[in-house]
């Protein structure tokens, strides 16, 4: 077989199979869509569902709800499966990158784990699982190359530019699991860099699979959750999806569910036509959930995946301290492969607990916390002092981590490993937070405070079971609920200054009213009242206060 069979580009560059064209990012924008156009999508969506059988559709059912059974590996006579794939691929594989790979490195080919994957994440049907095989190593050919087909994926094979899109957290693995104990991967494709779509494609086939080695049940599938929400949309409109899509449906993991959560009609729009491009079997498997972030969380948790699986703050920003972890730790078990002596430093950048990360989001960990603590208790001399005084303050601070035996770190430019932050940088950091805690004056609360005249004040004479009611009324429904809110919540609120525990009240009293529910008190008369936002914020900040003085 010659090399100009594979389409070798001239340049020496990377064979090209040109299974997409990365110039090409878009799909119709709701924008460009006529009413009639609408109406053909959902019907295209409906015929799809009826080309499935019953017994298809109702696998694919139970599987989104996660009531579908297990295949035991046991009772699979996984020889005669082998026998049958390699059979498929046989029957495949010319012309394709599979037949290169086979001339490579056979073993790499005929390797057990390598081919189970593609058989489990297809319920074990060897005919889907060899398309799939045949598909998966032409995508890897045309993204990575030759001298990469037939080896694992690294870090190392990164580019600086794929690095990036790894980071910046448009795909996320959860270190949660929904009921079913499946393992769940976050996309929001508003932190999508756009910088290159090859990239991001690079950067999708580690991350997946990555993922997979994480599965304890690999037949039991992942879950996708795509996030459109609130500061989240898809800033590229659907560019892209359909080379993603191709990309994600080549990797060997079973695809359990794929939810969509939007609240606005635009992404809506863009999500049905990605939908209408998909192979039937999968669109039984999407569902689009329209509202607000909390709307769509209690959409999520019918279909068991429990409402604080997304890390959100109560202002909606995703809080990325996990998908970091799982950055470092690909860091970590790498080196550690790589490492060729047992003795030897494995990871000396490494953060420890001590350490104060800087990595542009707001992260937990001993070190900032303590970092976030001390700017909390200095804030008031901080702000009565002036330049030279302050200065001071900052460098004690600095002094006080290192005594800890913390250290201020970053990524390197590679995105590779940890460098410790300049002085200069750290103290600029450090004066960013005293200028973030300022907050209203006493005055301006206790203007917010007071209450209104009484022909402004609103009366109800029955409140509804979503309410949330001032004094002793724990068995009431919605203070069940807010119960639950904060239970969830509690973690970032104690670990936040006063500021940002306020505006996490704040937020909480909005998405809580966004519901349609109320804050009462009852009245002279056997009446409610409404109560303001300040005096409802109040309220939750003691509902806090109270779980933490129950957790000690």
């Amino acid at each position: 077989m010659t090399m100009n069979s594979w389409n070798i580009e001239q340049s020496g560059s990377p064979a090209c199979f040109r299974l997409f064209n990365p110039a090409d990012r878009s799909i119709p924008s709701s924008s460009s869509r006529s009413k009639e156009e609408e109406k053909d999508v959902d019907v295209l969506l409906t015929q799809g569902m009826t080309r499935l059988t019953f017994e298809e559709l109702q696998q694919e059912q139970e599987d989104l709800h996660g009531v579908s059974a297990t295949i035991s590996e046991e009772k699979v006579e996984v020889q005669v499966l082998l026998d049958t794939l390699d059979e498929h691929l046989n029957g495949m594989k010319m012309g394709t990158a599979f037949a290169f790979a086979e001339s490579l490195n056979r073993d790499f080919c005929q390797n057990y784990d390598f081919r189970m994957m593609f058989l489990r994440a297809n319920r074990y049907d060897p005919k889907v699982a060899a398309k799939q095989i045949i598909k998966f190593l032409d995508i890897k050919l045309e993204l990575f190359g030759l001298e990469k087909l037939t080896e694992e994926i690294t870090l190392k094979d990164l580019t600086l530019e794929d690095k990036q899109d790894l980071l910046a957290g448009s795909m996320q693995l959860l270190p949660f699991t929904d009921r079913a104990g499946r393992r769940i991967v976050l996309e929001v494709p508003g932190l999508r860099t756009g910088k290159s779509l090859r990239s991001e494609l690079r950067a999708r086939i580690y991350f997946s699979m990555n993922a997979i080695k994480s599965l304890a049940i690999p037949s039991r599938g992942i879950v996708f959750i795509n996030y459109l929400q609130g500061q989240y949309p898809d800033k590229l409109k659907g560019a892209g999806f359909v080379e993603n899509m191709k990309v994600g449906l080549s990797m060997p993991y079973h695809i359990a569910g794929f939810h969509i959560c939007v609240d606005d009609a635009i992404s809506v729009a863009i999500g049905k036509a990605a939908i209408a491009i998909t192979p039937d079997k999968f669109r039984s498997k999407i569902k689009i959930h329209h509202g607000s972030p909390v709307e769509c969380q209690y959409l999520l948790s019918t279909y068991g995946i429990p409402p604080e699986t997304l890390r959100l703050t109560a202002d909606n920003d995703l809080i990325l301290d996990d998908h970091l972890s799982w950055y470092q730790h690909c860091l970590q078990q790498e080196s550690i492969v790589e490492s060729s002596s047992p003795l030897q430093d494995q990871n000396t950048n490494e953060p420890n607990k001590n350490d104060v990360v800087f990595i542009g989001k707001r992260t937990k960990g001993n070190g900032n916390e303590r970092l976030r603590g001390l700017a909390a208790r200095y804030s008031g001399p901080y702000s009565a002092g002036g330049p030279k005084e302050r200065r001071e303050l900052v460098d004690s601070m600095i002094a006080e981590i290192k005594r800890g035996g913390g250290r201020f770190l970053k990524l390197d430019s590679s995105c590779a490993s940890w460098e410790e932050v300049p002085i200069s940088e750290i103290r600029e950091k450090i004066t960013q937070m005293f200028r973030n805690l300022r907050r209203p004056s006493g005055s301006q609360q206790r203007a917010a405070i007071h209450p209104g005249p009484v022909s402004e004040r609103i009366i109800v004479n029955e409140p509804c079971e979503n309410d949330i009611l001032f004094g002793r009324q724990p068995s009431h429904i919605g203070n069940q609920r807010l119960k639950e809110l904060v239970e969830a919540m509690a973690l970032e609120y104690d670990s936040s200054n006063r500021g940002r525990k306020k505006k996490l009240a704040d937020s909480l009293v909005k998405d809580i009213k966004g519901t349609g529910a109320r804050f009462l008190k009852q009245v002279n008369g056997g009446h409610w009242e409404v109560v303001s936002d300040v005096a409802a914020g109040i309220k939750i900040a003691t509902h806090f206060r109270n779980h933490r003085r129950c957790q000690k």
